[in-house]
C-alpha cells in the first residue's frame, strides 16, 4: 500500500540521556558510521528530550528541509508524546520513528563495541522503517461525557465527586449493598486517629445525595466494549428483594427475622439475619435479603418479614437486571481484600488468631464487642496481645512485597490496644518498621513510648501446647535472644491483595496487571493512574497497597486525567486504523471474520472510529490487501531489513506494545544484561503477524525468531495473543520443512513487569544459536 519515497532526507537525532546511553554507546562512533549515508543528517544532544534538544530538532528540519525523522533515545513509552509534539510542528505527526537504545540497549549491556553495534542496528531499523512512512490524517469523533466509575471505596466516591463537581455525570458502580468500601469497618485512621466513620461517612452521604452521581448498589460490570470517549458497558445489578423507595429501615424485619447467617462486614465475630441494614450509617441505608439464605426465596417457607413490614416494602419477585451504560471514560477503583492465611504456619483457623481488620472491628464502638478487645474463643479480655507484622508479605512463599499500610496500622492499633487493656502485655514483632509518610515517624515513635515491646524477628509456626495455649518461637536479632511467647490473642498485620473484582476488571477490561497481581499503570512515575486503554484509570489499592490520603490523592488525579480527555463533547483521534487497497481485495472476508470490533463493512470499506488497529485482519489477508497504517508490510519488513543488515546474526524479538515490549523495558530499568544478539520491533498486537512475517527474517539470515504476547485473557486486542500463537505452530511446521529448524521460532506469553522473565527467554534463546545453527 504505502511504497518508499524517492530520496527521502531523513534527520537522526542521537540523545546521549545525560550518560545513561553514552556511558555504553559510543554515540561519536555512532554519529561517525550514520553520517556516512548522504540521505541523513545526523545531531546529537546531551538531552534531545529538554528544551533545547527539541530546538535543535526543529531547526534542523527547517535548516535541512527534512521529511523524515528518527529519534534514538529512551523508550518510546518514556517521551514519545515529548517527540511527537515537538516534530508535529514542522510534519505529520507520523512522519518519525523512535530507536529504544537506551531500556533496551545502553541498559542491558554492558561491552560497549556490542552495544554500539546493536545501536546502529535498531538505528538503521528505524532508518529503513521511517522510509516507508507516510502521513496519518485525523478524524473528528463523538465523546459521551458520561463517566462510569467501578468501586465506591474511599478512593471510588473520591473520584465520583471530583468528577460530579465538574458537571460530568457519574455512574458509580459498587457490587456491596452498601457504599464505603473498607474505610467503614475501621475504628480510627493513622496518622491523626480520627474517627474513620466521623471522616468517611459524610462523604457517603454527599455521594448519595449527588445530583450528579447516580449511585447502583449490588451492581457488577459484566461486560464492556468500544473506544475511549465511546465506551459501552453492561451493568448487572443484583435483586435486593427490598423496594428502595419504600424501605425506612427502621429494622423490625431484622428483629423478626428466624435465620442467623455471619455477618460479612464483621468477618466473622458477629452474626446477622437474612434479612437486614448492612451496617450502621450504611449508604443507602435500606435493608437486603439475602437470598441463599432466605427461607421464603430458597424454600417458599416463612415470609415473615413481609408480613410485618411497615412500609410494605419486601420484594420476594424481583430479579437481575441488565442495563447498558455509554460512557466516555472509566474509572477503576475496586480495592484490595485480605489474604487468606488459613492452612499457614500462622494459624489463622484458631479463633484467637485474627487480622487486623477484625481488630479494627472490636475496637469500634458500634462494633460487635462495643469497642471492647477480646478473645473470641472466650469472650474474656486478654492479658497478652501479639501483633505480628508482614504476616504473608515480604515472602516468597506468599506476597512478595510489602503491604505498604502495616506499619502504620499496626502501630496506631497497638497503641488503642494499650489504651484499652493497660495492663495487658503487648509485644509486636517485625522484621523492620517502615514509616516513610508525613508524620509517620513521629507516629511511630507514639507508639515507643506506649509500653509495646518491640521484637526484631519473623516468628516460627503458631501452636497450641496441650491446655490449647498459643505459643511460638522467635528470634530477637535487637537483642540476640531467643524468645518463646504465649499471647492469648494474636493480630496478623495480613498481606493485602487485590480485591476478586479487580481481578475480574483486569480480564474484562484488558488491562494489564503485575506480578503482584495489582493492576499496572502506563508509567508507573509519569502516568500513575493511565493504562494502557485510553480513557481507562487505575485509582486506589486497585493499583497497589496504599494509604487513605493516596487513596485520595489518585481520585483526584483520575478525574483531572478523565476531564482533560472528555473537556469537549468532540476530539479529533488519529486515524492509526486499517486500510484497503480495493484493486488488490477480492471479498474473501477473512477480514471481516477476524475483526473483533465490527469495524470492516460488507463493502470492505473501514469504519475509522470502530477499528482499533491491531492489524489481525492484515495477518489473515491472503492477497495482501489490508494493513494498518501505522505499521504496514513494508515499514515491518524494512525494519527487520535494517536490523539484519547490520547484524546478520540476530534474533528477532516481535513483541506486543503492553507486555512484550514493556516487560522488556523493565527488564532495561532492572539493569538485566542479555545477548546483544536480541532486537525488538513492536507491535500493537502480536495479531497483526503473518506466517510470512514469522518467517521472514530467517529468509534474511535471522538466527531466531521470539513473538512475545500478552498472558491468555490479557490481550489488549482481546484475542490476537491466540491468533499469533496458531499462526507459530503453522510457522513452525514450514521452517522444518525448509530445513531451517522450527525450534528456532519460540511464542512466549509475559506479564508486563516480568523483566526478570524477559531477561531468561533472550539468554535462552542466545544459547541456542550456537546448539541449532542455521543449514
Amino acid at each position: 500500500m504505502n511504497n518508499i519515497d524517492k530520496d527521502p532526507k531523513i534527520g537522526v537525532f542521537l540523545c546521549h540521556c545525560g550518560d545513561n546511553i553514552a556511558d555504553t554507546v559510543k554515540i561519536k562512533e555512532l554519529k561517525k558510521e550514520l553520517s556516512k549515508n548522504k540521505e541523513l543528517v545526523v545531531k546529537d544532544h546531551l538531552f534531545m528530550c529538554s528544551e533545547s534538544g527539541q530546538n535543535l530538532i526543529l531547526k534542523t528540519l527547517t535548516d535541512e528541509n527534512i521529511d523524515r525523522v528518527v529519534v534514538a533515545s529512551c523508550s518510546p513509552k518514556h517521551h514519545w508524546n515529548i517527540f511527537k509534539n515537538c516534530i508535529q510542528q514542522k510534519l505529520n505527526p507520523y512522519m518519525w520513528e523512535m530507536a529504544n537504545i537506551r531500556e533496551q540497549c545502553s541498559w542491558v549491556h554492558s561491552d560497549k563495541e556490542e552495544a554500539t553495534k546493536k545501536a546502529l542496528s535498531l538505528i538503521t531499523g528505524a532508518i529503513n522503517k521511517v522510509k516507508y512512512h507516510e502521513p496519518i490524517g485525523t478524524k473528528e469523533v463523538h465523546l459521551n461525557r458520561d463517566v462510569l466509575v467501578i468501586g465506591a471505596g474511599i478512593a471510588g466516591m473520591h473520584a465520583s465527586l471530583e468528577l460530579a463537581d465538574k458537571d460530568f455525570h457519574v455512574y458509580l458502580v459498587e457490587k456491596s449493598p452498601s457504599i464505603g468500601g473498607n474505610m467503614t469497618k475501621l475504628g480510627r485512621t493513622f496518622p491523626t486517629d480520627d474517627c474513620s466513620m466521623c471522616t468517611v461517612s459524610p462523604i457517603m452521604n454527599e455521594v448519595n445525595s449527588h445530583p450528579n452521581i447516580e449511585l447502583m448498589t449490588l451492581s457488577e460490570v459484566v461486560d464492556f466494549s468500544g473506544r475511549p470517549g465511546e465506551y459501552i458497558a453492561t451493568v448487572s445489578t443484583t435483586p435486593r428483594y427490598v423496594n428502595p423507595d419504600k424501605c425506612t429501615g427502621c429494622r423490625l424485619c431484622t428483629e423478626k427475622c428466624p435465620v442467623s447467617i455471619p455477618s460479612d462486614y464483621e468477618l466473622g465475630l458477629e452474626e446477622t439475619k437474612a434479612i437486614h441494614i448492612p451496617f450502621d450509617s450504611c449508604v443507602p441505608e435500606i435493608a437486603v435479603i439475602e437470598g441463599d439464605a432466605c427461607l421464603k426465596i430458597a424454600k417458599g417457607k416463612c415470609g415473615i418479614c413481609e408480613k410485618i413490614c411497615p412500609a410494605d416494602a419486601i420484594e420476594y419477585n424481583q430479579k437481575a437486571k441488565a442495563r447498558k451504560l455509554k460512557i466516555g471514560a472509566v474509572t477503576v477503583a475496586t480495592g484490595y481484600q485480605q489474604m487468606d492465611l488459613s492452612g499457614t504456619e500462622y494459624n489463622y483457623e484458631h479463633p484467637d488468631v485474627i487480622n487486623g481488620l477484625q481488630l479494627e472491628r472490636m475496637i469500634t464502638p458500634s462494633g460487635p464487642t462495643g469497642g471492647k478487645i477480646i478473645c473470641p474463643s472466650t469472650g474474656q479480655a486478654p492479658k497478652a496481645v501479639t501483633f505480628i507484622q508482614c504476616a504473608g508479605s515480604r515472602d516468597q512463599r506468599h506476597k512478595e512485597y510489602c503491604s505498604n499500610i502495616c506499619c502504620m496500622y499496626s502501630s496506631k492499633n497497638a497503641k488503642i490496644t494499650r489504651s484499652k487493656l493497660p495492663d495487658a502485655v503487648i509485644n509486636m514483632c517485625y522484621i523492620d518498621i517502615r514509616a516513610p509518610g508525613r508524620r509517620y515517624e513521629e507516629y511511630y515513635r507514639m507508639l515507643r513510648e506506649a509500653d509495646v515491646k518491640m521484637i526484631m524477628g519473623r516468628p516460627s509456626e503458631i501452636m497450641e501446647d496441650q491446655n490449647g495455649k498459643l505459643y511460638f518461637d522467635v528470634f530477637d536479632k535487637a537483642t540476640d535472644k531467643f524468645l518463646q511467647i504465649k499471647p492469648d490473642l494474636i493480630v496478623l498485620a495480613t498481606a493485602l491483595e487485590p480485591s476478586k473484582g479487580t481481578k475480574e476488571m483486569a480480564e474484562l477490561l484488558h488491562l494489564q496487571y503485575g506480578m503482584d497481581g495489582f493492576l499496572s499503570p502506563l508509567h508507573v512515575k509519569i502516568a500513575p493512574v493511565d493504562t494502557t486503554t485510553e480513557g481507562i484509570y487505575i485509582v486506589g489499592t486497585a493499583e497497589a497497597p496504599k494509604s487513605i490520603q493516596a487513596c485520595i490523592t489518585d481520585a483526584a488525579s483520575a478525574a483531572s486525567r478523565t476531564a482533560t480527555l472528555l473537556k469537549e463533547d468532540k476530539s479529533i483521534i488519529d486515524l492509526t486504523t486499517a486500510e484497503i487497497d480495493s484493486e488488490k481485495c477480492t471479498k474473501c472476508g477473512r477480514c471481516i471474520e477476524e475483526c473483533n470490533y465490527s469495524a470492516i463493512t460488507d463493502d470492505y470499506e473501514i469504519i475509522d472510529i470502530a477499528c482499533r488497529g491491531c492489524g489481525k485482519c492484515v495477518a489473515v489477508c491472503p492477497e495482501g490487501a489490508i494493513d494498518i497504517r501505522h505499521l504496514t508490510n513494508n515499514q515491518l519488513k524494512a525494519q527487520v531489513d535494517g536490523i539484519l543488515s547490520v547484524d546478520p546474526d540476530s534474533i528477532i524479538v516481535y513483541a506486543t506494545e503492553t507486555c512484550g515490549y514493556t516487560a522488556a523495558d523493565i527488564a532495561g530499568t532492572s539493569r538485566r544484561e542479555y545477548s546483544t544478539k536480541v532486537k525488538i520491533v513492536k507491535l500493537p498486537c502480536v495479531g497483526r503477524l503473518s506466517v510470512d512475517d514469522m518467517i521472514y527474517p530467517f529468509e534474511k539470515g535471522a538466527k531466531g525468531v521470539m513473538v512475545v504476547a500478552c498472558p491468555e485473557g490479557l490481550c489488549h486486542y482481546i484475542d490476537g495473543d491466540a491468533a499469533a500463537k496458531e499462526k507459530v505452530q503453522e510457522a513452525k511446521k514450514i521452517l522444518d520443512k525448509k530445513n531451517i529448524g522450527g525450534k528456532k521460532l519460540r511464542f512466549v506469553p509475559i506479564v508486563s513487569p516480568d523483566g526478570i522473565k524477559f531477561q531468561k527467554i533472550c539468554q535462552e534463546e542466545a544459547a541456542k544459536i550456537k546448539e541449532v545453527p542455521n543449514d
